[in-house]
C-alpha cells in the first residue's frame, strides 16, 4: 500500500512539474525569444506506419516482426494529461507445429498472422500545452483487445484469439506547421500466449515442445510514426 502511494504522489508531482516548467523556463524571457511554444490545437488525427519486433514467446508461435498501419485521435483534456483511442492493424509473421508429422521436426514457419488492436491510451505531456525547440515529448500508457486471425496449416490447436494488452510507451511530437505535427512513439506490447493442451502430449513433436509452459507473456517492442492533424 505505501508503494502504491508513493507512486501515486510521484505521478503526481511529476504531473506539476511537468505544467509549470514551461512557465518557469520563461521567466526573463522576451516572449518572441522562448524556446517554447504555445500547442493551440488540443485536438488531433494521426494516422501511422510503423513496424513490430519480437519473439513470439518461447517457442515463436505468437505474433511477431512485421509492419503496423493505423490511426489514433487524441483530446487534450488538460496542460499535461491527454487521452486517445487508436486501432491498428498488424501484418505480422509467426512459426506454427505440424503435429501429425512424424519426422519430430514439427516446428514449422513463418507464416503471415494479422492483428488488429483497439485500445485507449492515457498521454502525460512533459511540456504542458507546449512544445521546447519544437519539441513535444511524452510518456503513457495504453491497454485494449487485441484480435488475431487463424491459420488453416496449424495442427496443433493453437489460436492467438482475443487477448488483453497492456502498452508502456515514450515519444514526442515535433512542431512542423501551425496545427501539424510529426508524431514519434516506442512502445512494449504486452499480451499473454495461451498454448493448447496437445503441446503437452506424447506427440513426434514431444522432444521440441519439452519444457514449454502452456502460457507465457510476451512482450513485443515496436516502433511508429505519423502526421498529426491537429483541430
Amino acid at each position: 500500500m505505501t508503494l502504491l502511494r508513493i507512486a501515486a504522489r510521484s505521478l503526481c508531482l511529476l504531473a506539476s512539474l511537468a505544467a509549470a516548467a514551461p512557465m518557469a523556463a520563461q521567466v526573463g524571457r522576451p516572449p518572441d525569444r522562448s524556446p517554447f511554444r504555445d500547442i493551440e490545437s488540443g485536438h488531433s488525427f494521426t494516422p501511422f506506419v510503423g513496424y513490430m519486433w519480437g519473439s513470439g514467446g518461447t517457442l515463436g508461435v505468437g505474433p511477431h516482426d512485421g509492419m503496423v498501419y493505423g490511426f489514433r485521435v487524441d483530446a487534450r483534456i488538460s496542460a499535461p494529461l491527454t487521452l486517445g483511442f487508436q486501432m491498428s492493424y498488424g501484418n505480422f509473421k509467426r512459426n506454427y507445429f505440424d503435429l501429425e508429422d512424424s519426422t519430430g521436426t514439427a516446428l514449422r514457419g513463418l507464416i503471415k498472422t494479422h492483428v488488429i488492436q483497439a485500445e485507449i491510451s492515457a498521454l502525460l505531456n512533459l511540456t504542458g500545452k507546449k512544445s521546447w525547440h519544437h519539441l513535444a515529448p511524452f510518456i503513457g500508457v495504453a491497454g485494449g483487445l487485441a484480435f488475431g486471425s487463424k491459420a488453416s496449416v496449424d495442427s496443433s490447436g493453437y489460436k492467438f484469439g482475443t487477448k488483453f494488452i497492456f502498452a508502456p510507451l515514450a515519444g514526442t511530437r515535433i512542431v512542423i506547421a501551425k496545427g501539424v505535427m510529426l508524431r514519434a512513439e516506442w512502445r512494449w506490447n504486452f499480451w499473454q500466449i495461451k498454448y493448447p493442451n496437445t503441446y503437452s502430449l506424447p506427440t513426434p513433436a514431444a522432444e521440441t515442445l519439452l519444457g514449454a509452459n502452456l502460457s507465457e507473456w510476451v512482450a513485443s517492442p515496436s516502433l511508429t510514426a505519423g502526421l498529426s492533424i491537429g483541430f
